[in-house]
């Protein structure tokens, strides 16, 4: 998984580039909350496989995507502490994302799903601590 998707990850609600796109994502998800490692990454990983973007690397913005896109994980995988290719359970590294948020979302400022984190976020914000975690997270 790449180093930034750790994020996105956080604030995912079934949109995405493509129907597939999406189903891949949504099952990487399941995987997680079942226990399954990943290995994070700075280039294209498993949630990047079935992007329509992905041509041998991220081709979304051009041809300088993907050195832009590897900086971005490089930036998350160091705040976090990650090596590259190292097998992490997710569930455990969740209190040490959102400690970190406000700087490694300074990396999101020219993403296009950006107005929807940031609503996820506002929401959760306004909802009562007594909320259960399941309705916070839809």
């Amino acid at each position: 998984m790449r180093g930034h998707h750790l994020l996105c990850m956080r604030y995912f609600l079934g949109k995405g580039y493509s129907d597939p796109f999406v189903e891949n994502f949504s099952q990487v998800l399941v995987n997680i909350s079942k226990g399954e490692e990943v290995r994070v990454v700075s280039k294209p990983g498993v949630i990047c496989s079935v992007c329509p973007h992905n041509k041998n690397g991220c081709a979304k913005k051009g041809m300088h995507s993907e050195e832009r896109m590897h900086e971005i994980d490089l930036h998350v995988m160091g705040t976090l502490g990650l090596r590259e290719n190292q097998e992490i359970d997710l569930r455990r590294l969740s209190p040490q994302i959102v400690a970190r948020l406000p700087e490694l979302m300074l990396i999101c400022k020219t993403c296009q799903w950006k107005p929807l984190c940031d609503r996820f976020e506002e929401r959760k914000r306004l909802l009562p601590e007594s909320t259960p975690s399941f309705i916070k997270n839809k």
